[in-house]
């Protein structure tokens, strides 16, 4: 079991193409979960898929003024209960999986508080454990993105390896935006791409 947040450590998420594109399907608060996890886990130890930190940990790392437990057991039900579509890069098959085998409140003796206990599914570990092609960022350069900002770094990181690319608007719009349609005209989405540059 891995324990705690220090905000003095380094924190580096690997994260997997499938994850990054999954990432318009969670909320904010359920992606920095997600990277909290991946950024405490050692992607080449399969063995140690348990972390828990305490709620004051992960509102002081992501310098939160409040964060309402309700929110929090929406995201951690999702992360556990919902089937996200994830596409393997490889296969190009399309499935749905459950991120979470284990994501909730638990009291943890040795930091004496309830903490929040996450534990990956064993259908998600081949897109989190003895990855050969990943992406790395430091989840401090993400503390203070917004939703929409998240998902534009997440694309830019995931494209980077090209150095120079074309993407179309629709594209993009379809990656960063749940709802693209509400975007229809490019002047409203250019704001949130503007937010993100």
């Amino acid at each position: 079991m891995l324990k705690g947040i220090d905000k003095f450590q380094k924190m580096i998420v690997c994260k997997s193409i499938e994850l990054i594109n999954l990432s318009n399907q969670l909320s904010l608060l359920e992606l920095r979960l997600l990277d909290i996890y991946l950024s405490r886990i050692n992607p080449n130890v399969l063995t140690e898929k348990e972390v828990v930190f305490s709620i004051k940990e992960f509102s002081d790392f992501f310098e939160l003024t409040q964060t309402r437990k309700e929110k929090l057991d929406e995201a951690l039900f999702n992360l556990k209960n919902k089937e996200y579509t994830i596409i393997d890069r490889k296969t190009k098959e399309e499935k749905k999986i459950k991120l979470f085998a284990y994501a909730d409140f638990d009291y943890v003796e040795d930091l004496k508080t309830n903490c929040i206990c996450l534990f990956c599914s064993d259908e998600v570990s081949k897109y989190i454990f003895k990855l050969k092609q990943y992406i790395k960022y430091d989840i401090k350069d993400i503390i203070k993105l917004s939703y929409n900002d998240y998902l534009f770094y997440l694309y830019f990181q995931s494209k980077k390896e090209f150095g120079c690319w074309k993407v179309t608007t629709k594209e993009l719009k379809l990656f960063i935006v749940k709802d693209a349609d509400k975007y229809n005209e490019f002047a409203g989405f250019e704001k949130i791409l503007k937010s993100a540059l």
